[in-house]
């Protein structure tokens, strides 16, 4: 006749050792999780912020385009006078003048643009940052929960 034997009574000395490690481990867990809260609310501002600055700055960017635009066509006629003007010295001298400053505001106006994009660049490395906080928290978190299971 075979023998009646339940694994559980060995099973308890292990579930009471577990009980103390995770007894032991509840104030670490509430500092993780704290830690957790703590990145999710950084994450959440970074991205509130993020998506009002990025339409913010779409609509900025594109406004610059435009006067960027307008810039160039405004060069092209310069440079379409200047060729008709040829040999005319003083027509010549005024539309180098001219030239010269429209080409100058492109300049700066490209300068805006690019400054614009730097914007992006900085809102989004935030944002990344933000959530290697947020992962960095749950992954500790993660690694603590994983190690408290009875077998």
């Amino acid at each position: 006749m075979p023998e009646l034997k339940s694994k559980h009574p060995g099973l308890i000395k292990a579930a009471t050792d577990n009980a103390g490690v995770l007894k032991r481990g509840v104030g670490k867990s509430s500092g993780q999780l704290r830690d957790i809260s703590g990145a999710a609310t950084g994450l959440k501002q970074a991205a509130d912020m993020a998506d009002r600055t990025f339409k913010d700055q779409a609509g900025y960017c594109e406004k610059v385009i435009e006067k960027y635009a307008t810039k160039v066509n405004e060069i092209a006629e310069i440079e379409e006078d200047y060729k008709a003007a040829k040999g005319d010295k003083k027509a010549e001298a005024e539309l180098e003048k001219k030239h010269k400053k429209a080409d100058g505001e492109a300049d700066k106006l490209r300068d805006e643009y690019n400054t614009a994009v730097e914007v992006f660049e900085t809102i989004s490395d935030m944002v990344a940052d933000a959530i290697g906080k947020m992962q960095a928290a749950s992954e500790k978190f993660e690694k603590f929960t994983a190690g408290g299971r009875a077998g």
